[in-house]
């Protein structure tokens, strides 16, 4: 499995670093190779233990992504090319800049990316919409390049469920589970969701397998099942209770998989339906139990219940009078944003405490902003007056000053009201006395809120935002020169998606200068990506310039995908060249096949199975591998079917097909950890969130 993932991150990308190997694949979410941020937490170290397996006993790999030459390292290896990660508090870097506008990129590329959504023609086909509903592919909307459910039902499931019962290899192992779990039970009777989950059981058995890497991965995969019935394991699991150490076969449930377990609880509940507000309470209160615990050794658990504690929202209850002093179990969601609020004003870990302004932000949403209320007697301004000091507060952490810069993002808009202009003023206040990273997430944080109307309340902080943004891209230089980009990316992402408006020609005037100048690899990465964002015709002619002419695979792959977004088909056929040129180049030839995905091509797909056929190096592997899985073409099905079932085949080829199986086939149309990894803020990282040696719930594909 360790090996597995450690090729399987190679699939994640240019600027995605490769961690161990496993079946399950793994991503590292950082440029190039540098090493992502120390994965230990506050307040107590980075928890470790023999019993988990796990990373923490990784040295560097020879060679790297950018090298596009073979990969070597076994189990247990896989660090950067060039060095290793010093694992500790957030703030220790292990010489990666975390200020690079990719790290940014990577956490929150899925919504902009949307594959599924770029690869479907809308095509409805009848009688196909009956097996993956309850808890798999939506019924009406079909497409005709993504396999459909009867190749699911009929061929891609059996071919899994086989591997599970006939397998012995962890690497096989792993990526049939996690493909299973991505796919989604089939609905087996009239109620919706089933009450019984036979993938579940399936994956349940190999919970007391002999190797950690099985277990821990069938705990993960449980989660990504995202079935109801297993809320309850998964909580017992999460506080090391009887029936999570009966199922696990042991005595006490170790760390990492009890993070694992609510990261599950968050996965489950974000998908329950309106009507299940029983469970979302039952989940909501073991994560509130595990927070009130003292837990200053554990912060892999309690970061998990905090980014779960926001993405598991209850229903809205206005809150009448005064704000309660104290919430112990939340009821509500009013009451989830006072407990997250009293956790980040507590002296709990900084590490645990950097993640509640995010978990603020995620459960304000669809909460409506009242029209001219004062500030503190409504739950939007009493959050934002308990959290909007942290940003240029100088005693403040970085950590918790640019999680709150973040969560402004999510909160804010552009109307006249008191709160917003004051959320405004200081995200702009803070590129001048902010930590760095602070700046860049301060930038992140106007363009959306440049986008987000509120016509009650006047729309004037639209001219504000676009001032800054304008005044930060011309003087502002390295990163925040990037994230001044990016954040007009952003907002002309934003504004396309919401009303189809085109970006302010100051704005685009703006880019398209620094576009036509970009002339080092981060200028060049950053500035595409943003015009590809804002998907403006104008931009076309200089990117297919810039393909042209950028010599280094990471840029030159981010040159590719901004094409992909901005759907300019006339560089379909180049990119097809890059692929068939870059076997050896798994950065470039996954972006690559990333635009031509977005693109909706379907040629490739021939010439990426007779590579895959030919190919012998486990670099060249992982990548053609996950370029098949993310165009998703059904007729990559069969042949990686049949190199699952090639016993010919090594086992960590064999591992890769499954690791397709799941991306082509995955219940979800963005990818299922996306939503944890949204708006995150990556400085704040634990080993069991996003690690260095790949096997955090955001390295797995």
């Amino acid at each position: 499995m360790k090996k597995l993932l450690f090729a399987a991150t190679l699939l994640a990308g240019a600027s995605l670093w490769v961690g161990n190997v496993s079946g399950h694949g793994g991503t590292y979410r950082g440029p190039g190779d540098t090493v992502p941020p120390g994965s230990g937490g506050g307040g107590g170290g980075t928890p470790t233990g023999p019993s988990t397996g796990g990373p923490g006993t990784g040295g560097p790999s020879t060679g790297g992504p950018s090298t596009g030459g073979p990969v070597t390292g076994g189990p247990g290896r896989g660090g950067p090319s060039g060095g290793s990660a010093t694992t500790g508090r957030g703030g220790d870097t292990g010489g990666a800049d975390l200020d690079v506008w990719s790290f940014w990129w990577e956490f929150n590329k899925d919504r902009y990316l949307n594959l599924k959504q770029s690869l479907a023609s809308g095509v409805v086909t009848t009688g196909e919409s009956d097996f993956f509903l309850g808890q798999g592919q939506r019924e009406g909307a079909k497409d005709s390049i993504r396999p459909d459910a009867s190749q699911i039902k009929d061929t891609i499931v059996p071919a899994l469920k086989e591997a599970l019962r006939t397998e012995s290899s962890p690497d096989i192992l792993t990526g049939a589970m996690i493909a299973l779990a991505k796919i989604g039970d089939p609905a087996s009777s009239s109620e919706s969701p089933p009450q019984e989950s036979e993938f579940a059981t399936i994956i349940r058995g190999f919970l007391t397998s002999g190797s950690q890497e099985v277990r821990e991965t069938a705990a993960v995969a449980l989660g990504i099942l995202a079935h109801p019935s297993q809320i309850d394991l998964l909580i017992a699991r999460m506080q090391d209770e009887k029936p999570g150490r009966d199922a696990m076969g042991s005595t006490t449930v170790d760390q990492r998989t009890r993070a694992f377990a609510a990261y599950g609880l968050a996965l489950v509940g974000s998908r329950l339906g309106a009507d299940d507000d029983a469970n979302r309470v039952k989940i909501v209160e073991a994560l509130a139990s595990v927070l009130n615990a003292d837990r200053e050794a554990l912060p892999d658990i309690s970061v998990a219940a905090m980014i779960a504690m926001g993405l598991v929202q209850l229903e809205s209850v206005p809150i009448e009078g005064d704000m309660p002093k104290k919430v112990e179990i939340p009821k509500t969601r009013e009451e989830q944003i006072v407990f997250a609020l009293e956790y980040l004003d507590s002296d709990k870990p900084y590490m645990v405490r950097a993640h509640a302004p995010t978990a603020v932000g995620r459960l304000l949403t669809g909460i409506p902003a009242p029209a001219g209320g004062s500030k503190g007697t409504n739950i939007r301004n009493y959050a934002v007056d308990k959290m909007l000091p942290a940003i240029t507060k100088s005693g403040s952490q970085q950590e918790i000053r640019g999680s709150v810069a973040l969560a402004m993002g999510l909160i804010g808009n552009r109307s006249d009201s008191k709160v917003d202009k004051e959320i405004r003023d200081a995200l702009i206040d803070a590129a001048k006395d902010a930590t760095q990273q602070t700046k860049n997430f301060a930038l992140i944080a106007l363009g959306k809120i440049g986008a987000r109307m509120d016509t009650a309340n006047g729309d004037s902080g639209f001219a504000v935002v676009e001032k800054h943004l304008l005044t930060q891209l011309g003087s502002a230089k390295g990163n925040q020169e990037d994230f001044a980009g990016l954040a007009i990316g952003v907002l002309g992402h934003a504004l396309q998606e919401s009303n189809n408006q085109a970006l302010p020609r100051s704005l685009y005037n703006a880019l398209a200068e620094k576009l036509r100048g970009a002339k080092n690899e981060n200028n060049v990465g950053a500035f595409s990506i943003a015009a590809g964002m804002t998907q403006e015709e104008g931009f076309r002619a200089t990117l297919l310039k810039l393909l042209d002419e950028t010599a280094g695979d990471e840029p030159r792959g981010y040159v590719a995908v901004a094409l992909g977004m901005a759907r300019v088909n006339e560089a379909k056929e180049r990119i097809q060249k890059i692929v068939k040129e870059s076997e050896y180049r798994p950065d470039l030839l996954k972006q690559a096949a990333i635009a031509l995905g977005l693109l909706g091509d379907r040629e490739i797909v021939p010439d990426l199975l007779k590579m895959l056929a030919d190919s012998k190096g486990l670099a060249a592997q992982a990548s053609i591998t996950s370029a098949l899985g993310f165009i998703g073409d059904r007729r990559s099905v069969e042949p990686l079917v049949d190199m699952l079932k090639n016993e010919s085949l090594t086992d960590l080829a064999r591992g890769f097909a499954a690791v397709a199986l799941g991306i082509v086939a995955d219940k979800e149309d963005l990818p299922w950890n996306s939503k944890i990894g949204e708006d995150l803020n990556y400085r704040a990282s634990t080993s069991t969130l996003n690690d260095q040696g790949g096997t955090g719930i955001l390295n797995i594909l």
